[in-house]
């Protein structure tokens, strides 16, 4: 009896740090669940932004050319449903090209507009798909018509910094210059894009995309953008970049590789 007496007393003398015990470790399992996963996406609000540039940019490639240039990107995601539209126009004043369609003086313009809607099925993977249109003299494509699909996921993603990649198909019909024939390219798609802010002022975005044609295995395309963001102000920032765009492919008489430095002002909200 009195051995019973004393097993009860050690319990109730032992039972606070047990569950002391019991609770720090609750605590513990809660901080794990944070650290796993920290930086989703928060499915439950929504989110706006939207961004402005204007500037001035040098070519080099098919032709040199100083150019004026305007873009917007507007990003609103309703929970789980993201709608991105991106927005943009540079105009060339030519003063050198290896173009024969093209001569000194005049102005070649590329212009561009896409749509891309994402469905959130897991909070930093999603399924997507969009469409848009571009004309670009510089390459020798006087319109052409674009759709796509596939599926992204942030490999890492916090507020500093965050890695994504792409995969997908696209469809692409091209009016190119005569006499060139015009084009139905369907391709294989991926991309990786890194971004890091290193402190309140300074941000670095690096993207780059390729599209494999799967019926010409020699057509290949990519895209490269670099960018260096400098905030001035809480809503104003200066913007310096660095754009390659390759063509395996090109039309007739036009090169493969077309580089564009810019630096623009950034207005967003």
């Amino acid at each position: 009896m009195a051995l019973k007496t004393l097993i009860c007393l050690i319990l109730l003398l032992l039972a606070p740090a047990m569950a002391e015990a019991q609770a720090a470790d609750e605590v513990d399992k809660i901080q794990l669940l944070d650290i796993k996963h920290a930086g989703d996406i928060d499915l439950t609000a929504n989110e706006f932004k939207h961004e402005t540039r204007g500037g001035l940019n040098f070519s080099t490639g098919n032709t040199k050319a100083l150019t004026i240039s305007g873009s917007s990107l507007t990003l609103y995601r309703v929970r789980r449903w993201e709608h991105n539209w991106k927005l943009g126009a540079y105009f060339n004043r030519v003063y050198s090209t290896t173009n024969p369609t093209t001569t000194t003086g005049t102005i070649a313009k590329y212009i561009f507009g896409t749509y891309r809607l994402d469905y959130y099925f897991l909070p930093r993977t999603t399924v997507y798909f969009g469409g848009g249109g571009y004309t670009d003299e510089i390459k020798g494509i006087d319109t052409a018509a674009q759709v796509f699909t596939g599926i992204s996921h942030y490999f890492v993603k916090t507020d500093r910094y965050y890695f994504r990649g792409s995969g997908g198909y696209d469809f692409t019909y091209e009016d190119r210059v005569a006499p060139n024939p015009n084009q139905l390219i369907h391709s294989a798609t991926a991309e990786l894009e890194y971004w890091q802010k290193f402190n309140e002022i300074v941000a670095f975005l690096q993207t780059v995309k390729g599209w494999e044609n799967i019926q010409h295995g020699y057509d290949f395309r990519l895209h490269s953008d670099t960018e260096l963001k400098i905030t001035m102000a809480k809503h104003l920032a200066l913007v310096l970049g660095y754009h390659v765009r390759f063509d395996n492919r090109p039309v007739a008489a036009f090169k493969k590789t077309d580089t564009i430095a810019d630096i623009s002002v950034a207005v967003n909200f």
